[in-house]
């Protein structure tokens, strides 16, 4: 009899969530939220390779964007900032859309 627990690891937890695409965009519009207060590029990356990984990996996403999954790793590690239109391709890899809303200024 072993005494092994069979615990899933934080990691493989999360990776579960965010392979369930109502997860996985909640997950992307608070990691955008927490961008637009701290401006931290790396993390909004990080989230956008967690997502990744949980829906079949970085080189399944690489082919998907058509990005060469070596520059994919690099982008999402933090390493090089994407462009718009990379940014674009990545999104799209992902099935993630992009909405804009005006906000309600008071006073206007």
């Amino acid at each position: 009899m072993s005494n092994k627990n069979n615990f899933r690891t934080f990691e493989e937890f999360n990776l579960s969530l965010l392979s369930e695409p109502d997860d996985a965009e909640i997950y992307l519009k608070v990691a955008l939220e927490e961008y637009k207060n701290d401006g931290d590029t790396k993390a909004f990356l990080l989230a956008l390779k967690s997502v990744a990984e949980a829906q079949g990996g970085i080189a399944k996403l690489a082919k998907k964007s058509t990005i060469n999954r070596q520059n994919l790793y690099k982008l999402l590690n933090g390493k090089t900032e994407p462009k718009l239109t990379t940014f674009l391709k990545i999104m799209d890899g992902l099935n993630v859309e992009l909405d804009f809303h005006v906000r309600n200024i008071l006073g206007k």
